[in-house]
């Protein structure tokens, strides 16, 4: 029995995996894939048909070697030889609105998060910016984002937040005191009145001058949620103060 997958097949699964462990931009990672396995594909039949060879059995032999050949060989550039291969949402500049997509994680302390869309082998980006401006100061994983979403060179980013769908039954809503606040780094902790659990708040969440007025002690009202990632209670909006 032949063993199909032999020493040079294993090398360059190896040199497609290095290829996408870079630091290049998703485009250009998948430019440099197709040309790495473009040229695999012409090593191993020039192993068995010599190209010299003539005749109709080898017409369509010929001509699929000379298309890889050309997709080895194109000189557009990356994001368009991406785009067209795989679609428009690969295009720089890609925009759809009013898309669900679902949180895979966020970090409060990055202050960014990915969520997965739907058809999308990609995450969409979730920079804390995009949440302040829809009112939120935390999401956690699970919950639904109706959004719009763009593409740049870095990849898919939420541009803006329209509604978050979020399991209601995990909201609690406290009287909360500052009792740790680093201003320059934009973040504090808050005793939960009434409870022995402390929870962490951006300073952001809060409008202009209640974040004039933060200080230790400060007292105010907000929605609470315990993170499912880390453990730790977050303050996710601030109700009143």
């Amino acid at each position: 029995m032949v063993d199909r997958f032999r020493p040079e097949h294993a090398d360059v699964a190896e040199s497609i995996r290095s290829v996408n462990k870079t630091e290049h931009n998703f485009p250009t990672r998948i430019s440099k894939i197709k040309s790495v396995f473009a040229t695999y594909l012409l090593d191993e039949d020039a192993k068995f048909i010599n190209s010299a060879v003539t005749g109709d059995q080898f017409v369509t032999q010929q001509n699929l070697l000379f298309e890889i050949e050309k997709f080895k060989e194109k000189k557009r550039e990356p994001v368009n030889d991406l785009t067209s291969t795989l679609g428009d949402e690969f295009a720089i500049g890609y925009k759809k609105e009013n898309v669900l997509v679902t949180v895979d994680w966020y970090d409060p302390r990055k202050k960014y998060g990915f969520a997965s869309i739907p058809d999308h082998e990609e995450g969409a980006f979730i920079n804390l910016d995009a949440l302040l401006k829809a009112g939120i100061g935390f999401i956690t994983e699970g919950d639904s984002i109706l959004c719009n979403i763009s593409r740049n060179e870095r990849g898919i980013q939420i541009d803006k937040i329209h509604d978050i769908d979020v399991d209601e039954t995990s909201i609690e809503v406290h009287d909360c005191k500052v009792v740790r606040l680093f201003p320059d780094r934009y973040y504090g902790f808050a005793d939960m009145v009434g409870t022995n659990q402390t929870a962490y708040f951006h300073t952001y969440s809060f409008d202009d001058n209640s974040r004039k007025a933060l200080c230790f002690d400060y007292q105010f009202r907000a929605q609470v949620i315990l993170d499912s990632l880390s453990g730790s209670y977050q303050i996710r909006k601030i109700v009143e103060k």
